[in-house]
């Protein structure tokens, strides 16, 4: 994981914002999309090469956020308690995974949770190695999610228009913590 974790320290040295940080990862870490929200689920970044169809993947594309009914199906999944109390990486591979697997994991620092990463198992198995790798991209981000200077944000309209990469803007009006 020499690769990786130098690849992080450059991208981190060199000022990467959030969206940055997230496409290298979907690019040459993961060959893989890669999305990651704040604490409250809405959309901080996303990253594809690839069109494909999960109900997570095209909510977040639509709407900026993590809907309702799959922070509900989520919540009820044994899986969720190992996210939201734990602090690494998992492969998830039942209900809302269940089709096209994924890695979960929580970025947080000191304790406080700054968000999380799903990584889609679409173009590449994905493997304990690559749980690993998330950790390291879930502690690089969360140097950079400390400080709201590194994050930029697009409305929804435009996130769609990016077929690579989005970074979608909260709306404050329903900035829910479980929407």
């Amino acid at each position: 994981m020499i690769k990786e974790t130098r690849l992080l320290f450059e991208a981190l040295t060199q000022g990467s914002s959030a969206e940055e940080i997230v496409s290298m990862a979907q690019k040459e870490l993961f060959n893989n999309p890669v999305l990651i929200t704040n604490s409250f689920f809405r959309v901080i970044a996303m990253s594809s090469d690839i069109d494909f169809f999960d109900p997570v993947w095209e909510n977040a594309k639509l709407y900026g956020r993590m809907s309702k009914e799959h922070n509900e199906v989520f919540s009820t999944d044994p899986a969720s308690v190992r996210l939201f109390e734990q602090g690494s990486s998992f492969l998830y591979d039942t209900g809302l995974g269940a089709e096209i697997p994924r890695i979960l994991g929580k970025i947080q620092i000191k304790n406080k949770t700054m968000g999380y990463i799903v990584i889609f198992q679409v173009n590449n198995p994905l493997t304990e190695r690559d749980v690993k790798v998330s950790d390291l991209v879930c502690q690089a981000l969360s140097v950079i999610l400390t400080s709201t200077d590194n994050i930029s944000f697009l409305s929804p309209s435009e996130a769609l228009s990016r077929k690579d990469s989005a970074i979608v803007k909260p709306d404050k009006a329903t900035d829910e913590r479980a929407p």
